[in-house]
């Protein structure tokens, strides 16, 4: 009996696995093929808000499923416009009005860091 039992439990763990996986791939293309959307933001005020948590999501989701390779690709893809779309805009601003030190070009580095990482990992 004991081992039947063991045998059950064991089976059930190994397919809420397998459901986590498939759940996780099917969020992943959806995020892919929905990231276009994000390009497309004419608000930046919206886009500099959300997208540091969507990252936080995404980075979530990599944690679960490092070699999911669709999900590494929008990894590079967001820090590289973060890095661009906001931290190098708001690092211009604060160049144009004559202060030197920035916090921001700091930030534009580890987002472009942080892309180049996933792009080394994409490429393995």
């Amino acid at each position: 009996m004991r081992i039947l039992t063991f045998l059950c439990v064991i089976t059930c763990l190994q397919s809420c696995s397998m459901m986590r996986s498939m759940a996780l791939k099917t969020t992943i293309e959806l995020v892919d093929k929905g990231s276009k959307e994000m390009e497309t933001e004419t608000d930046w005020h919206t886009f500099s808000a959300s997208s540091p948590a969507n990252i936080k999501t995404l980075e979530g989701f990599y944690f679960n499923d490092p070699s999911n390779l669709q999900l590494v690709k929008v990894l590079i893809k967001s820090h590289s416009g973060v890095g661009f779309g906001i931290y190098e805009t708001l690092h211009l601003d604060k160049s144009l009005k004559g202060k030197k030190n920035s916090d921001f070009k700091t930030l534009a580095i580890t987002s472009y860091t942080k892309a180049v990482r996933y792009g080394w990992k994409y490429l393995e």
